[in-house]
């Protein structure tokens, strides 16, 4: 994978970073996972972009910045990367870099939960069930509780 990731091939690129972020066949390195995502990640991919998000969330190779975070999940979410979704939904739930906001957090939670991801449809049904950036409303939070229980 080295050579095609120094060549600029995005999948060589993101290989090369996934090795060196679980240690297979070399020593495990996040500053250099980070780097190699990123090189990545800004050719557009999206599954790099997500890893980028969550390793700068948790200060992983980095100093933990939310406000890069939110950067790299918002890529990856406007490319409609369920993981991307969640996690900048999380991050607006939460108020992580950026103000708390649960229109923001339903917004991205309903694209991620329209794609089947579990944790997004519960994360719906409950912020249904106590009016958290919606109008309360049992109905809609019932029906989100369902299509996560049906998995």
């Amino acid at each position: 994978y080295r050579k095609a990731a120094e060549q600029g091939h995005v999948f060589g690129q993101f290989s090369l970073g996934a090795m060196y972020y679980d240690g297979l066949g070399v020593k495990k390195d996040y500053v250099s996972a980070i780097n190699w995502y990123r090189k990545a990640a800004v050719q557009g991919h999206f599954i790099c972009q997500t890893n980028l998000g969550y390793m700068y969330s948790k200060g992983m190779g980095v100093e933990k910045d939310y406000i890069i975070a939110m950067y790299w999940y918002r890529k990856a979410a406007e490319q409609g990367h369920v993981f991307g979704q969640f996690s900048l939904g999380a991050m607006y739930y939460d108020g992580l870099g950026v103000k708390k906001d649960y229109v923001s957090a339903i917004n991205w939670y309903r694209k991620a939960a329209v794609q089947g991801h579990f944790i997004c449809q519960t994360n719906l049904g409950y912020m249904y069930s106590k009016g958290m950036g919606v109008e309360k409303d049992y109905i809609i939070a019932m029906y989100w509780y369902r299509k996560a229980a049906e998995q």
